[in-house]
Parts: C-alpha cells; sequence; structure tokens
C-alpha cells in the first residue's frame, strides 16, 4: 500500500511551498523472509518473545502510536530473544526488526 503525500509550508509574508512524495514505497531494503520469525504472545502483558531460526541479529526496536522509540536494544545473536515490556503502556506498537539490509515489522498489541 502507497499514499501520496503532500506538505505545504507558509513563511510569514504569505509565500507557500508544496512538497510531494510516495509514502509507504519499499525503502530501498527487502524484506525478511517472514516465515523464520516467530513473535510471541500478542497480545503481551509483560514479555515478548522474539525466535528466529538464525538467531536474533541487528536492532530491534519498538514504536508506539505517535511514532515514538519506547524501545531499542541490539539483538542477542541467539535464537530467542526477550523483550520486557512491562513499563510500556497499554496500546498498539510496533516492533521493527532491522539486519543485514533487510527489515521485518510486526503489530504488537500491550495489555495490562
Amino acid at each position: 500500500t502507497a499514499y501520496v503525500v503532500s506538505l505545504t509550508v507558509y513563511n510569514a509574508c504569505g509565500d507557500s511551498d508544496t512538497k510531494t512524495g510516495i509514502l509507504g514505497q519499499n525503502l530501498g531494503v527487502e524484506d525478511m523472509d517472514l516465515g523464520q520469525w516467530t513473535i510471541f504472545p500478542n497480545p503481551v502483558r509483560t514479555q515478548l518473545t522474539l525466535e528466529h531460526t538464525y538467531g536474533v541479529e541487528g536492532m530491534i526496536t519498538l514504536v508506539d502510536g505517535l511514532g515514538r522509540t519506547v524501545v531499542e536494544l541490539p539483538g542477542n545473536g541467539d535464537s530467542t530473544q526477550h523483550i520486557d515490556v512491562t513499563n510500556l503502556s497499554a496500546g498498539s506498537y510496533v516492533l521493527r526488526i532491522v539486519s543485514d539490509g533487510g527489515f521485518y515489522q510486526h503489530r504488537i498489541q500491550i495489555v495490562k
């Protein structure tokens, strides 16, 4: 899915400039093999578990609904990695893993 997005800025004199682009297209990284990832439980209360057959590597982030990164940590290289979410508020988050030019994204729901 792609969206056409426009941003218009105005200065104090009333002049404006508009920039239009496409949001949602591939940004130059390939999707990782989605069949090799297991993310559970979802919804999660306290601890999120990531499993990957070749080991969890790369940078792992959780992003809240406002686009703020609330968790950022490197993969541990093991086949399983745990993320403590007990200090995060209930809501929807996006889990992102970027590794070796690959990108994986998954929606996570935190419940209390």
